[in-house]
């Protein structure tokens, strides 16, 4: 009886792993397809100026910065320890961000592939992240964070 338990507790897991590398999976189709979009669309620089973007295009470079260097907390701007509360806040104080830069932006900005970039990866990150046990996966296989290094996760 042990030993079938055992089993299916092992097939449960290996079913669960299965699921979580689908979904990396599906995450790095859906961020390379953005970035191919990206590599397409260099930053503009502000009209008027010496080659130096604007305010706006600044943010929008570092926020796809962390999109494309950084984890999902630090996408949506959250500790490592953040419950799902915090992040769907995070998440709907990013997203309206965003909005607002795309607004600004106006069609056909070289930017605007950079801000779908960061909205796909931030729509995925707080997907995962809100999953009580998904984020605990995800956080196991993350990197000590430079402020946590050495601490306990």
């Amino acid at each position: 009886l042990f030993a079938a338990l055992a089993a299916n507790i092992d097939a449960e897991f290996d079913a669960a792993i299965r699921d979580v590398v689908r979904e990396v999976d599906g995450l790095r189709h859906a961020q390379s397809t953005a970035s191919d979009a990206v590599a397409k669309a260099a930053p503009v620089p502000a009209s008027g100026s010496s080659g130096a973007i604007d305010p706006l295009g600044a943010l929008i470079v570092a926020r796809h910065r962390l999109v494309r260097e950084g984890d999902y907390f630090e996408v949506l701007n959250v500790s490592r320890d953040a419950g799902p509360q915090d992040i769907e806040e995070a998440y709907q104080r990013l997203m309206t961000e965003l909005s607002g830069q795309t607004s600004e932006l106006g069609a056909g900005s070289a930017l605007e592939a950079q801000l779908l970039e960061t909205r796909i990866v931030a729509t995925e990150a707080a997907r995962l992240l809100m999953d009580d046990g998904l984020r605990e996966q995800y956080r196991a296989h993350l990197p000590p964070s430079p402020d946590t290094e050495g601490a306990p996760r």
